[in-house]
């Protein structure tokens, strides 16, 4: 029976050892890559905070990003987010962006509210006699009375003809909407002023937020 070099076995058993865990981790990292990453990214799907939602916009998981449709941007490249995580991040750039005029010669008193929701930039004036004017031009939604405003353009239910100017002033590049605390107007009358959408005065902060967004969302604030 032939010497055998023990040293020189060893030797080539570890090696075989190495060379086995090295294609073992290869291996392993493209099961990873192809079926735990979407392919082409190079990070993990990033989390918002249930604990703080804000954070969808500016940081997720300590990350700087800019929103991008229904994407977020950091230094690696695009990332898609879940629907969910989407729609938060949206939202909640619509509050940050959306400029919200309010048109009204008394009191409304959902606009604290509204501000509570998130909504930065709104403002209220008592009338609007120039359609051309700063307020207009900065807004982005024009909430409307139908009463008490609009005295430039009719002395009776001026918020209807207020809105006519505006709507052929602007055409679709402001969403109106207009508003009564009486609720026998028909919704023939506000089409015919045009009005993108209607809603009556003491409506719920939560449903005139919905409104806002809709035409946020449609005017891609």
């Amino acid at each position: 029976m032939p010497d055998i070099n023990w040293s020189l076995y060893l030797n080539y058993l570890n090696l075989a050892k190495a060379f086995g865990v090295i294609c073992l981790t290869v291996i392993i990292e493209e099961i990873v890559r192809r079926f735990i990453f979407k392919k082409g990214t190079s990070a993990p799907i990033p989390v918002i905070d249930s604990k703080n939602e804000s954070s969808a916009v500016g940081n997720i998981n300590n990350v700087l990003i800019t929103v991008d449709g229904r994407n977020v941007k950091n230094e690696t490249g695009y990332v898609k987010m879940p629907s969910d995580l989407s729609q938060k991040v949206d939202i909640q750039y619509l509050k940050e962006k959306t400029n919200i005029l309010v048109i009204d010669d008394k009191d409304f008193k959902q606009i604290d509210q509204l501000r509570t929701l998130g909504w930065k930039n709104i403002r209220k004036i008592d009338d609007l006699n120039n359609v051309d004017g700063e307020e207009s031009n900065w807004a982005n939604v024009i909430l409307i009375d139908v009463q008490g405003v609009g005295g430039s353009y009719s002395k009776k239910n001026g918020g209807i003809h207020l809105t006519r100017a505006l709507r052929d002033r602007y055409g679709d590049s402001k969403w109106l909407v207009l508003y009564s605390a009486d609720r026998s107007y028909g919704m023939d009358v506000f089409s015919e002023a045009g009005a993108h959408d209607y809603i009556p005065k003491n409506t719920k902060p939560l449903e005139i937020e919905r409104k806002i967004i809709k035409g946020a969302q449609m005017l891609s604030v």
